[in-house]
C-alpha cells in the first residue's frame, strides 16, 4: 500500500465522537473555572491564573474539535501521515 492511499482512506469522523469529545472538553473547563471559586484560591492569584488558561484551552479544543479547527483540520492530519509537517 502506497503512501497516497493511506491519506486518501481516513476514515469519516463519527458524531458520536464528536460530540463525546466536546463535551468532556467543555466539562473539563467547567469544572476548572467552578474550582477557582473556592475559598482556598484567594491568596494563589497566579496559580489561579494557570488553571484559568488550562480552562480557556479546554473550551478552545472543544471548539476546535466541534468546527474542525486547528489541530482537527483533515489536511493537516493528511500532511502529518504524509510527513510533511
Amino acid at each position: 500500500m502506497t503512501n497516497d492511499s493511506r491519506v486518501s482512506e481516513l476514515p469519516a469522523d463519527c458524531a458520536s465522537c464528536k460530540l463525546t469529545a466536546v463535551i468532556g472538553c467543555y466539562l473539563l473547563g467547567a469544572m476548572s473555572l467552578y474550582n477557582t471559586r473556592t475559598p482556598e484560591w484567594k491568596g494563589k492569584p497566579l496559580a489561579r491564573l494557570g488553571v484559568q488558561l488550562f480552562a480557556a484551552g479546554c473550551f478552545y479544543m472543544g471548539a476546535a474539535r466541534m468546527f474542525n479547527w486547528t489541530p482537527f483540520t483533515l489536511e493537516q492530519i493528511r500532511r502529518r501521515r504524509e510527513g510533511n509537517n
